[in-house]
């Protein structure tokens, strides 16, 4: 998905309770495939919308889960900036166990390491961009459900 939760619902990011809340039901309305018989046919065949819509409403009416969304929009903000020298999969990454949490590492041009430990991988995102230790380049670090599923079960 392209458009963040607001975007999808037509709403600012400053927008009331109440704003998204009428926002919602207007989405839902619009996109659900029972509720509307003038659904395009490549609306009708993706429930994907609806379900967007959805998962939008889920997050965003609740303050606590809202606030937690900002912060990652703020962070990918930040992260859009970072000049990314490689994309790599934390299965690429060598896992060194420690004490029940894997640290894992991934050698830098300049000869030190990326470094990440598996309690910092955030289950509600799947990738992170990860600082060489001690030069100035970064990688982006992208996981999946299972693996981060298989980390947490050491």
């Amino acid at each position: 998905m392209t458009a963040n939760y607001y975007d999808l619902l037509g709403v600012k990011s400053n927008a009331t309770f109440e704003e998204i809340k009428r926002a919602y039901h207007a989405a839902a309305l619009a996109h659900h495939p029972d509720k509307n018989a003038s659904l395009s046919e490549a609306d009708a065949m993706s429930p994907d919308i609806f379900q967007q819509v959805q998962k939008a409403w889920g997050v965003l009416k609740n303050s606590d889960t809202r606030s937690t969304y900002d912060r990652h929009l703020a962070g990918q903000r930040m992260v859009d900036q970072v000049v990314v020298s490689e994309e790599i999969a934390l299965d690429e990454m060598a896992c060194q166990e420690l004490e029940g949490v894997c640290e894992y590492s991934y050698p830098c041009r300049c000869g030190d390491y990326y470094q990440i430990l598996s309690e910092d991988l955030e289950e509600d995102f799947r990738s992170m961009i990860v600082a060489c230790s001690s030069c100035s380049l970064n990688i982006r670090v992208d996981w999946d459900e299972a693996v981060q599923h298989k980390e947490e079960t050491l």
